[in-house]
């Protein structure tokens, strides 16, 4: 089986799959060099079955249907999460596979691609909350820029 880890970030849920399922992994991030990524799976022992990639979400180097599954694990948040971004991801998995997606701004199972919320709204929310609960720290600052820069389609 060959699995799409979309927003791998260092890695640690390719190295999971790798060991936990013996799949193949590739581990797709933008914000983390590949070179770096690629360093953990060898210290892990999962260099062999996990390649790492930089890409970003909306514009993945692979070829249509390469994929059994494509999951990614607290990081649909900043992709573009317009209409279009799982119908493009759709396109990577072969027939039969599966998109499996866990964000903390997800409040409930969804089961037809139409339906997918973005969750920004409710991680505005949350994060305008903890802004004015802890006015002094700047770490939510950013946060609350990004989600509503572009009105509020903030880019990878």
């Amino acid at each position: 089986m060959r699995v799409l880890d979309l927003g791998s970030g260092r890695g640690a849920t390719s190295v999971f799959r790798a060991r936990e399922y013996g799949v193949e992994v590739v581990a797709a991030d933008w914000w983390i060099a590949a070179e770096e990524a690629a360093a953990v799976f060898a210290e892990a022992g999962v260099g062999d079955r996990v390649e790492a990639v930089r890409a970003l979400a909306h514009a993945l180097p692979f070829e249509v249907e390469s994929f059994d599954a494509i999951v990614s694990v607290y990081v649909f948040e900043y992709f573009r999460t317009a209409d279009r971004c799982l119908p493009y991801l759709v396109r990577f998995l072969r027939q039969g596979g599966q998109l499996g997606f866990a964000t903390p701004a997800m409040t409930w199972e969804v089961r037809e691609p139409g339906a997918i919320p973005t969750g920004r709204c409710d991680w505005l929310l949350w994060t305008r909350a903890c802004a004015v609960h802890r006015p002094d720290d700047p770490a939510r600052r950013p946060v609350i820029g990004m989600l509503t820069a572009n009105g509020g389609h903030g880019g990878d």
